[in-house]
């Protein structure tokens, strides 16, 4: 950031013997902290006259990283952000922002042994079952404690993902999603449905939201990047003629130029329950066939107008494979599927 005068200050206190050195780095006059989540904000206190006595008030609060300083109101304002985790707003008052700045040698004993009755006293670590680890709603990053990720974040393993939202690392993508039983609804994963069996115009609702039922598994596409062939392997399928597609910021399985498109378990067999159909031109028949091992066990024909969602129901049971036809033959992709809700 570009501040008229940076410096830093070294503060000490004594910890169990221990002296623990907090570095603060002092923005330009004129900008005030705002953090990304205001459940941040640790306490507001009015007896702190400069920057240096707010500094210091942060220092003796060992979950403080950040704070705000307006001389104006003379109000010291302490956050458990750090300054990467908010954002540093212009202000019209004369107030300035302290943070700590974060290093990897903060975190020099994370896993290492401690004893809660003499050294479990730790800025950035806390001592549980005998051991140094990140504080509630963080994660161990490799070389620091980074705050939970959130939605479309990107994630190696769920422990990186903020599960008070319910959000679990995506193997495919590699970022924070939501289960198959559950959607994003702007700020948190919920439970529902979102489903209907009548016609739906796409004009009026450009995409249908669907979460599964509680045990069932739910392919919704949207953690795969637009437009590749959908790849093999994902959701535990094996895809033919179908890649990811995108309309109305809702991503989709549509076909590829082809009047078939297929879908087969890789591993055994399920039941497909529901799925969701959107059709991109007038009068087609779509048709979905059931097969195992070669045999059809199941065949239905649906006349779908134009531009046009459809939920479908089907509760197929014991089958390996799944075609879809869609007929005239197609000159561009016109049929896609979302929201396949199966049973393994």
């Amino acid at each position: 950031m570009n501040f008229a005068a940076i410096f830093i200050v070294l503060l000490s206190t004594f910890t169990h013997g221990n002296i623990d050195k907090v570095q603060f780095e002092i923005s330009r006059v004129g900008l005030q902290f705002i953090p990304f989540d205001s459940n941040d904000l640790l306490t507001t206190e009015n007896d702190a006259n400069t920057i240096m006595r707010c500094v210091a008030q942060c220092v003796k609060n060992i979950a403080c990283r950040t704070v705000n300083f307006d001389p104006s109101i003379n109000q010291c304002s302490l956050f458990t952000s750090w300054s990467f985790e908010g954002i540093f707003y212009p202000s019209s008052s004369k107030s300035q922002i302290g943070y700590i700045i974060q290093q990897p040698v903060f975190y020099t004993s994370y896993l290492q042994p401690c004893i809660l009755s003499f050294n479990s006293i730790n800025r950035y670590l806390q001592c549980v079952n005998d051991t140094w680890i990140c504080p509630n709603q963080y994660f161990f990053n490799g070389s620091v404690c980074e705050y939970w990720r959130s939605f479309n974040q990107l994630c190696r393993t769920d422990e990186w993902c903020d599960s008070s939202k319910y959000l679990t690392c995506s193997t495919f993508s590699n970022t924070c999603q939501c289960n198959s039983s559950m959607l994003w609804n702007g700020s948190q994963c919920i439970s529902g449905q979102y489903r209907s069996n009548l016609v739906l115009s796409i004009k009026s609702h450009p995409f249908l939201f669907l979460a599964c039922p509680s045990g069932q598994i739910g392919v919704t596409f949207n953690d795969i990047p637009t437009p590749i062939i959908i790849p093999s392997g994902y959701g535990g399928f094996q895809w033919s003629n179908m890649n990811a597609c995108t309309l109305y910021s809702d991503q989709r399985a549509c076909n590829t130029n082809l009047n078939s498109t297929s879908f087969t378990r890789m591993n055994g067999t399920f039941t497909l329950n529901t799925l969701v159909v959107y059709v991109y031109s007038s009068s087609v028949n779509v048709t979905f066939t059931g097969i195992n091992t070669g045999t059809i066990l199941y065949n239905t024909t649906y006349t779908t107008p134009n531009t046009y969602i459809w939920t479908y129901t089907f509760n197929w049971v014991n089958i390996d494979t799944i075609i879809v036809e869609s007929s005239p033959q197609p000159q561009t992709p016109i049929v896609g599927i979302d929201d396949v809700c199966v049973t393994i």
